[in-house]
Parts: structure tokens; sequence; C-alpha cells
């Protein structure tokens, strides 16, 4: 069996986004897709220091992930 990784991080940080979530919402508002990227650092088997990216989304079309993600990197450049 493999390590287990501490999911304290992730949990707090959903919870918390669930809560901007909430406080920001609108009457009518409902959460549609979601995606999570995750940045796991750990090292190999040779004793190296890596960093690897794992995401999920919950729409398994490649198509609609690259959409959401671009709408991620617009928001993102239009908070610079």
């Amino acid at each position: 069996m493999g390590h287990l990784i501490d999911t304290t991080k992730l949990g707090q940080f959903v919870a918390e986004s669930m809560e901007t979530i909430e406080r920001d919402q609108l009457d009518n508002a409902d959460i549609g897709m979601m995606m999570l990227i995750v940045e796991v650092n750990y090292t190999d088997d040779d004793g190296e220091e890596c960093t690897g990216i794992r995401f999920r989304c919950s729409d398994g079309r490649g198509f609609v992930q690259l959409g959401l993600n671009k709408m991620v990197e617009q928001a993102i450049l239009a908070d610079l």
C-alpha cells in the first residue's frame, strides 16, 4: 500500500471556497462544472524532489475542460 497523503489542506481549501461561493452567490445561482487542479510535491525512487500536477473535472469532455481552463486563465489575467 502506498503512502497516504494528508488531505487536510485540500479539505480546508474546498470549505473556504464553498464559504466564498455561498457569500457571493446570487439568489438564482447554481454550481455547475467544477475543476480541481493540485500541485503534488514528492520524492521519487532516486531521492529526487519532484513536482506533478493532478487535475479532475466534473465534466469528462476534453473540449469542455479546455474551455473552463481558458476562462480561468482569462479571469486570472484580468486580475493582474
